[in-house]
């Protein structure tokens, strides 16, 4: 399988302008500016930050939401922001925030039917990706969430972008070279798109080289020494993905040729066997994921 180029450090105008082909990036959202430079301070205050999110009425609601659902597993039901950051910690309320912006943000490319289903989906994702992330004992689960639901932004961008772009996702996913296959087609693919627009958010280093090489699992699990914590993000997502069936409402496939070829590494660097992988498989789909996308 070709390994995914790496993507630039600095976000050049002329590189950008190159690696998108004319794909207009969402700018960040006001909250999470505010956010953001709030965090970076020194001695970065509280309630500032709480102040700033519940400005947000429907960000605030959207974090109380997620964060009593069952996938986060709290022993408590938050009512507040104040509550909320409590329980998660500052950095981990963050990563939420950052992700549930995501999606209100890119609202406005629900109208294709795919699309709906597509968020849908996104959201089972990232729900499973806390779940597993908890059930392993992984260290920052919601950083886990946020990759699932924040992985595969790009491909709204790229259907929009580009017409075809439904048939060129058909023929990478039945290859099992998604990144290869797009391209050779579009000259750009989208877990580039999707890192830049991370990069954009400023989301964490660990979190935007996950999104450019999600599907780069020939460097991740077989190749050179990759970071192990960006190691396990991408192992915990790639189960994620194969119990929603991502391959089937992308690529229009009966068989998950990526889970296919790295089913192996991805479950020893999870250290699970079969056994229990079909264990929280089946943990998962009680708690009410879906798969007929």
């Amino acid at each position: 399988m070709a390994d995914t180029p790496k993507a630039p450090n600095t976000l050049a105008d002329e590189d950008i302008s190159k690696t998108l082909q004319g794909i207009t990036i969402p700018p960040r959202p006001q909250v999470l500016v505010d956010l953001h430079l709030e965090s970076a301070q020194p001695e970065p205050s509280l309630s500032e930050i709480i102040n700033i999110i519940s400005q947000d009425v429907g960000l605030t609601a959207a974090i109380i939401k997620t964060v009593n659902s069952p996938f986060f597993g709290l022993a408590r039901k938050v009512s507040t922001v104040q509550h909320a950051l409590a329980m998660l910690g500052l950095e981990n309320a963050l990563n939420i925030a950052n992700a549930l912006a995501l999606r209100q943000a890119m609202a406005n490319f629900d109208e294709d039917p795919l699309l709906v289903k597509f968020w849908d989906m996104q959201q089972d994702i990232a729900q499973a990706c806390v779940t597993i992330a908890r059930e392993l004992n992984f260290s920052t689960p919601e950083e886990a969430y946020t990759l699932g639901l924040f992985h595969n932004v790009g491909v709204p961008l790229m259907l929009t972008r580009f017409k075809d772009y439904r048939a060129v996702m058909t023929v990478a996913y039945k290859k099992g070279r998604i990144i290869p296959v797009e391209d050779q087609f579009l000259k750009t693919d989208h877990a580039t798109v999707g890192y830049y627009m991370a990069r954009v958010w400023h989301l964490p280093e660990d979190l935007t080289e996950s999104i450019l090489q999600h599907h780069n699992l020939a460097e991740i699990f077989q190749g050179p020494a990759v970071n192990d914590k960006r190691r396990s993000l991408i192992a915990i997502l790639k189960v994620a993905e194969h119990v929603c069936g991502a391959y089937r409402l992308l690529g229009n496939q009966s068989v998950d040729r990526e889970w296919e070829g790295y089913k192996e590494p991805i479950l020893e660097q999870l250290h699970l066997d079969e056994d229990e992988l079909a264990d929280l498989i089946d943990r998962l789909n009680d708690m009410g994921l879906r798969s007929d996308y």
